[in-house]
């Protein structure tokens, strides 16, 4: 009783922060830092399987409706023997997008920070532009630049830690193609002609897309 009304104090009083404090201590003490078992199955190996299936299963859950074969036939009318690509990554663009990167985070499969390429001074950002505008000109990234590794993160933490339904997944992609994506993001932009539905991962989408239903 004596923590509720503490909880009930601080919203009238619209002490927001330490009423979420408070909330956030209570519902997590009790909680499980770890578990042994996910999905019935324990042992490294086993439970690595269960991981691969069900995100296997979950991202691979709703029909394409055909972008996929729209992608590659829209991909095979570019003429790539046409020499200069339209599109041309420069080192002000590249150093732009750089100190737009988030630091701080889990290194990717390659192990290389962000703050690497974050405090590589000019002479880098030169190389990584000579990089990308290869990547752009031959259409050919290196799998290891494009490989990410999934790590499941906890939905609730005073749920079922065995269940695979608490958890969801991020992928932590390698600081070069993280630097790459933004870069090839900024250009798009609005002129990318995706699907309307997909407003969520677009700036500024939801308002286009409002505007012409109503």
């Amino acid at each position: 009783m004596l923590r509720a009304d503490a909880c009930a104090k601080n919203l009238a009083d619209k002490d927001f922060k330490s009423f979420w404090r408070s909330i956030n201590k209570y519902k997590n003490a009790s909680t499980t830092n770890f578990v042994s078992i996910v999905g019935g199955c324990s042992g490294e190996n086993k439970i690595v399987e269960i991981w691969r299936n069900h995100f296997n299963q979950l991202y691979n859950c709703v029909a394409d409706g055909g972008y996929k074969k729209n992608f590659y036939n829209r991909i095979n009318e570019v003429d790539f023997n046409s020499g200069r690509p339209a599109y041309v990554i420069t080192v002000q663009e590249l150093l732009n997008c750089v100190f737009k990167q988030k630091v701080g985070k889990a290194t990717g499969p390659d192990d290389i920070a962000m703050e690497a390429i974050v405090n590589g001074g000019p002479k880098l950002a030169v190389h990584l532009c000579f990089l990308f505008n290869l990547f752009l000109q031959f259409s050919y990234m290196p799998s290891g630049i494009m490989q990410s590794v999934i790590v499941p993160l906890v939905k609730d933490k005073s749920g079922d830690l065995s269940d695979v339904n608490n958890y969801r997944a991020i992928a932590i992609s390698t600081s070069m193609s993280k630097l790459y994506e933004s870069i090839v993001a900024s250009e798009v932009g609005y002129h990318d002609d995706a699907d309307k539905y997909q407003f969520g991962f677009k700036k500024t989408s939801f308002d286009k897309f409002v505007y012409r239903c109503f």
